[in-house]
C-alpha cells in the first residue's frame, strides 16, 4: 500500500501524459481496493455488522477498530481494599491471581453426587449405537454450513465465512485431520490453543469481576460430568459440545426436582393431552413451578 501511494505521488508530478494518466488511474484503483479490503477487515474486528458497502474509506471506519480495542484495555484495576493499580505488571499479576482462583477446582460432594446419579433414564442400545457412530463427511459439511457468521476468528485468523466459502477446496483435508485426531485421541496442537478475551460488562470496569468471561460450564466439576455421562449411558464426548455437556451435567438435578414437585397441570388445546409443568431450565437458570407448600417441603 505504501508503495502504491509513493507511485501515485510520483505520477502526479510527471504531468498529463497518456501513459502516465493510465498508470495513475490504475494505481488509484488498486489503492482503493486495498483500502476497502483493509476497511472490511477492521469492520469485522470492530463488529460493525450493519455495514454493506462504502463509497470511500474514511477515518471514521478505521477508527471503529481502534475504539473497539480501547474498550477492552484494562488501564486500571481496583483491589478489594480500594487501592488502585495502574502499572502493567501489577494489573497482570492481580488478574492472574484472580482467574487462577476463579477457575480452581472446588471439592465435589461425592455422597450427594451419588444420590443425584441414582435411577437416571438411560439410552437404549440402538440410541447408543447411533450416537457412537463415526463422523461422516456429510455431518462435518452440515456443521460447517450451520456455523454462525460474523464471529471473531481463532488465532489463525480464519473465520466461519472462510470455511464456508472454501469448503469445496479444504473440506476433505479437514475431514482427514479430524478422523486422524479421533484415531489418536487428541487434536493437533494448533487446534488446542485459544485466546480468552475479557469483555467489559456492566458496572465499575475498575472492578475485575466486571470483566469475568466465566460461563456456567466453566464451573462444572469434570469428575461429576464424566460420571453423568456414564450414568446416562453416553460414550466419551469432546469439549466442543460444552453447551450440550452442561445440559447433561445439570439434568440429574432436574430429574431430582421433577420427582419432588407436583407442578401445575393444564390441557393442551391442540392435542387435548394433560400437560404438567414442573420447571423451566435454560443453561444455569432454573425456575421451579410451586403448587403448594408441600412442594417446598419436598425440595428440602
Amino acid at each position: 500500500m505504501a508503495q502504491l501511494e509513493r507511485e501515485i505521488l510520483q505520477l502526479n508530478f510527471e504531468g498529463d501524459i497518456v501513459d502516465t494518466t493510465k498508470s495513475l488511474e490504475r494505481n488509484k484503483f488498486l489503492l482503493r481496493n486495498l483500502l476497502e479490503e483493509r476497511a472490511q477487515e477492521m469492520l469485522v474486528r470492530a463488529r460493525f455488522l450493519t455495514f454493506n458497502s462504502m463509497d470511500a474509506p474514511t477515518s471514521f471506519f478505521f477508527d471503529l477498530e481502534k475504539k473497539a480495542v480501547e474498550k477492552k484495555i484494562l488501564g486500571c484495576l481496583k483491589l478489594p481494599e480500594g487501592r488502585r493499580i495502574t502499572d502493567g505488571h501489577g494489573i497482570i499479576s492481580y488478574a492472574l491471581s484472580f482467574y487462577e482462583d476463579l477457575y480452581s477446582a472446588e471439592p465435589c460432594d461425592e455422597e450427594m453426587a451419588g444420590l443425584l446419579l441414582q435411577d437416571l433414564p438411560q439410552f437404549s442400545e440402538g440410541d447408543k449405537s447411533m450416537l457412537d457412530k463415526l463422523l461422516t463427511f456429510e455431518e462435518l459439511s452440515a456443521a460447517v454450513q450451520e456455523m454462525s457468521s460474523g464471529k471473531a476468528p481463532g488465532l489463525d485468523g480464519l473465520n466461519a465465512e472462510f470455511y464456508k466459502h472454501f469448503w469445496p477446496v479444504i473440506g476433505r483435508d479437514l475431514f482427514s485431520v479430524f478422523m486422524e485426531s479421533l484415531n489418536r485421541g487428541t487434536l493437533p496442537t494448533s487446534l488446542r490453543r485459544a485466546v480468552v478475551t475479557l469483555l467489559p460488562k456492566k458496572g465499575d470496569l475498575e472492578d475485575i469481576r466486571c470483566w469475568r468471561p466465566e460461563k456456567a460450564f466453566d464451573r462444572v466439576d469434570h469428575g461429576f460430568l464424566f460420571k453423568c455421562l456414564e450414568a446416562f449411558g453416553f460414550g466419551p464426548q469432546g469439549c466442543g459440545l460444552s453447551g450440550i455437556l452442561y445440559a447433561i451435567a445439570i439434568e440429574p438435578l432436574l430429574v431430582a426436582l421433577r420427582s419432588k414437585l407436583g407442578g401445575i397441570s393444564t390441557v393442551c388445546p391442540s392435542t387435548s393431552e394433560l400437560i404438567t409443568a414442573k420447571l423451566s431450565a435454560y443453561a444455569d437458570d432454573v425456575t421451579v413451578v410451586i403448587r403448594s407448600a408441600q412442594d417446598v417441603m419436598n425440595m428440602r
